[in-house]
Order: structure tokens, then C-alpha cells, then sequence
């Protein structure tokens, strides 16, 4: 297999484009750090990834926070209260009088990833799907001088 090498700078790498990485590169880009994403798997198949359907308010406060909010705002349902059924009788538990306010956002996974994508690309951000082969050759500056290559 003939490997292409070509070198490009950036503050940080990141190996993912989950949730977990397009995030930490919204928060990095909102600093005014550099990143790169690179990613195994096609855009396609980054963003049909159906997994968790729930977001906790601290995940909707963050896509707030980087300003990727106004598709779950609009299309999230909003979980105000739990209802348990027991023996033919439903009792219903108001978790925002537990959680002071705090509500869970039945917004699907794969749409925050669709959010987090669109957001990165508009920006002109760096992220690459179908990355066939990544690791990390050099993990700590060495004694020359030379930093992490991924």
C-alpha cells in the first residue's frame, strides 16, 4: 500500500468525528484554537450513526454555548416530568422540581452530529472523512524540537 504523506499544521488533532470531537472542536474553534478532525468512516455513514436519542441540559447548554442550538431548540422534545407505570396506575414525577429546572431534550444523536458538521464546514474548518489509516508517530515534543505528529 503506497502511503501519501503530506504535512499539515494545526494547533490540535482529532481523531473522531463523534460527537465528543466535533464538540471539543466547536469549544476549540470558539477560543480561537486550530484543529483538524479526521475521520475513518464516510460523512454518510458519520451522520445516519444513530445511537443516544436523550440530551442532559449540560449537553444542550454547550451546543448553546457554541452556538449550535437552533435545530434542538425547535425539534427537541422537551422532558419536563417522568411518567412511571406500576400495576395499572401511572404516576408522574415532575424531575424539574428534583433537577432545579433542569430538563432532558429527546434530540437524536446523529442530528447533533449533522449540527456539528454543518457548523464546523460553514466555518471553514478543517474535517476529513474517509481517512483510511491514522496514528500518532511522535505522542511529546522530543529533544530536537519536534512536535506530535498524528
Amino acid at each position: 500500500m503506497k502511503q501519501n504523506k503530506k504535512t499539515h499544521r494545526t494547533q490540535v488533532g482529532i481523531i473522531g468525528c463523534g460527537p465528543s470531537g466535533l464538540l471539543l472542536g466547536a469549544l476549540l474553534f470558539r477560543s480561537g484554537i486550530d484543529s483538524i478532525i479526521i475521520e475513518e468512516q464516510s460523512r454518510s455513514d458519520v451522520e445516519s450513526n444513530t445511537r443516544a436519542g436523550v440530551l442532559e441540559q449540560s449537553t444542550i447548554d454547550l451546543l448553546d454555548e457554541v452556538d449550535i442550538n437552533e435545530r434542538v431548540l425547535k425539534e427537541g422534545i422537551i422532558q419536563r416530568c417522568i411518567n412511571i407505570q406500576f400495576n395499572g396506575e401511572r404516576i408522574s414525577v415532575p424531575i424539574t422540581e428534583y433537577t432545579e429546572g433542569k430538563v432532558s431534550t429527546f434530540y437524536s444523536q446523529n442530528l447533533v452530529v449533522q449540527d456539528l458538521i454543518e457548523s464546523r464546514l460553514k466555518t471553514n474548518q478543517r474535517l476529513w472523512f474517509d481517512i483510511e489509516y491514522a496514528r500518532i508517530e511522535r505522542h511529546d515534543k522530543t529533544d530536537d524540537g519536534q512536535r506530535p505528529l498524528i
